[in-house]
């Protein structure tokens, strides 16, 4: 199903609370013949689609709805995370393929505004980089 498929699981991705990383099914979709650029363009328009969705459902429902469908272990796990390093939590879990939690972001009363610029913008540069680096390390090392 191509870039809409990839589209739609980048998004789930980001919106269901997992470790897997949306980068993972777009190294799959490139490697199957889809354009690298388009591939890049899905997955990151895919990937701030469940993002934002996940931080304003988490904003709206709180940590009550949270606890319905992921362990308390984990909730306060990332609490704990935030308590202790604040934003920097966040940016490290955007820019790398830890488990990032935007429906956990949310219900932290962060600011819109603070979750772009610590939670989206790193993601983009994160696929950017991982999924460039990827092909065209590949690329030159075949």
């Amino acid at each position: 199903y191509g870039l809409i498929a990839l589209f739609i699981i980048s998004a789930l991705l980001e919106f269901i609370p997992q470790i897997i990383h949306p980068f993972f099914p777009m190294i799959v979709a490139v490697s199957s013949g889809i354009n690298i650029h388009l591939a890049l363009l899905a997955t990151i328009a895919g990937s701030l689609t469940g993002s934002v969705i996940g931080f304003e459902v988490g904003k709206k429902q709180g940590t009550v709805f949270l606890c319905s469908f992921i362990k308390e272990k984990t909730i306060n796990k990332v609490f704990k995370f935030w308590d202790k390093y604040g934003y920097v939590f966040i940016l490290i879990a955007a820019l790398s393929p830890l488990p990032y939690y935007p429906l956990i972001f949310g219900s932290l009363d962060m600011p819109n505004k603070d979750f772009v610029k610590f939670g989206l913008i790193p993601r983009i540069v994160a696929l950017l980089v991982l999924g460039y680096g990827s092909y065209y390390g590949l690329v030159n090392f075949l």
